[in-house]
């Protein structure tokens, strides 16, 4: 028994409001093929179809005033863009930050990678490699707060499907790469 997906009514008004003529026609093809949705069809049809009429005076000072007041508000609560201060490494270089840092050159791509959980990151050891890779501080920990995605280019070059990174703590991946319980203890302490 085959078993039929009905669009939501959110999918139906959008994809009503997608076409080219909202007029009658498509209106009553639409209810036609949607008629559980028929209230809201003709609500929202009729809602679109309302002209705004143009305005006459100016806008007064009370509202330049709550437009400006609006838009800092959208402003400041939109997303900062976050830049990867890794990107203008090249392999040469980040080989060199790893060397710099003592940590194995997996360590780095960790961080590149953004699967370190930020919160177990030493504050000490984030401030030496934002200097090394040319950033602050707030804009490393910004960077590596967002989340891991996979890059496409590394996952071609793999035999295995990839799959979404898993976030570790700092210590953790220092012991996956290797490091001596003697060498992660001073990469991990603050003093």
């Amino acid at each position: 028994m085959k078993r039929e997906i009905r669009n939501s009514l959110d999918d139906v008004l959008e994809a009503f409001a997608c076409e080219s003529n909202t007029g009658r026609a498509t209106l009553e093809k639409y209810l036609r093929d949607f008629p559980e949705y028929a209230e809201a069809l003709v609500d929202f049809a009729a809602e679109i179809s309302w002209e705004v009429a143009p305005r006459k005076e100016p806008l007064s000072e009370r509202e330049l005033n709550m437009i400006e007041i609006g838009w800092r508000k959208h402003v400041e609560a939109a997303p900062k863009a976050v830049v990867d201060p890794f990107v203008v490494l090249t392999h040469v270089q980040l080989a060199n930050v790893a060397k710099l840092l003592e940590v194995p050159r997996q360590v780095l791509t960790a961080f590149r990678d953004r699967t370190i959980v930020t919160a177990s990151i030493p504050k000490r050891f984030a401030e030496r490699l934002a200097a090394e890779i040319h950033s602050d501080v707030e804009s490393l920990m910004a960077y590596l707060d967002t989340p891991p995605t996979l890059s496409v280019a590394r996952s071609r070059k793999s035999d295995t499907k990839p799959k979404i990174a898993v976030c570790k703590t700092f210590d953790q991946v220092l012991t996956d790469a290797g490091v001596p319980a003697e060498d992660r203890k001073k990469l991990t302490s603050n003093d």
